[in-house]
C-alpha cells in the first residue's frame, strides 16, 4: 500500500510520490494508477528519455564524423552540420522537460535554474578550449573533444531510464515531492 495519507485509495506502487507529473501523480493518489491516462504519461517519459538519447547520440556521432566531413564539400557540410545542430538544440527542451518532471516541485525553479546556467558555463569553456585544442591538434580533429558530453551523459540517460521504465515510478524522489 501507499504511504502517503490516502494510504488505503487502492493505490498498489507501494508509494505515489516520485513521479513529478501532475496526471501521474492525481491517477495514483487516486487509486487508478494502471489507468489509460498513466499509462499513457509514463509512454510520454520513456519516450522523453528515448529523444534525449537519440539527440545525445546524434550529437556524439557528429563530433566523431566531425574529420570526415571537414574537407567534404559545400553541399555535404552543410546537410552534416544541419543534422548536429538540430540534435544539439533537440536535447534542450528535453533535458529541460524531463528536469520537470522528475525534480522536487519545491525546488523545480532551483533545479531548472542550474541546468540553466550550467549549460551557459559548459558553452562559454567549450568555445574557450575548442581553439586551444585547435592550436594542437588542428581544427579537424578539434572537434573529437566535444564528443565526451554526449558520451558521458548518454550512460546516465540510460540509468535514469532504468529508474523509470520499470515500475513506472523514478526511485530518485521522495514522498515530500508531494507535501
Amino acid at each position: 500500500m501507499c504511504s502517503r495519507r490516502h494510504a488505503g485509495a487502492g493505490c498498489d506502487r507501494g508509494t505515489c510520490a516520485g513521479f513529478g507529473s501532475g496526471s501521474v501523480r492525481r491517477y495514483c493518489e487516486r487509486g487508478r494508477d494502471r489507468s489509460v491516462g498513466f499509462r499513457r504519461t509514463l509512454r510520454a517519459g520513456r519516450s522523453r528519455a528515448a529523444t534525449a538519447a537519440a539527440a545525445l547520440a546524434v550529437s556524439g556521432a557528429c563530433c566523431l564524423l566531425s574529420p570526415l566531413f571537414f574537407t567534404a564539400g559545400r553541399p555535404w557540410l552543410l546537410a552534416f552540420t544541419a543534422v548536429w545542430g538540430a540534435a544539439v538544440i533537440a536535447d534542450s527542451g528535453v533535458f529541460s522537460t524531463l528536469l520537470s518532471d522528475l525534480a522536487d516541485r519545491r525546488y523545480l525553479g532551483t533545479a531548472l535554474t542550474a541546468q540553466t546556467a550550467i549549460g551557459f558555463l559548459l558553452t562559454i569553456v567549450t568555445i574557450q578550449v575548442i581553439p586551444l585544442i585547435a592550436a594542437v591538434t588542428g581544427w579537424r580533429y578539434a572537434f573529437l573533444a566535444l564528443a565526451a558530453g554526449p558520451m558521458t551523459a548518454l550512460p546516465a540517460l540510460a540509468a535514469l531510464s532504468r529508474q523509470i521504465i520499470p515500475n513506472g515510478l523514478p526511485s530518485t524522489l521522495t514522498e515530500r515531492t508531494l507535501s
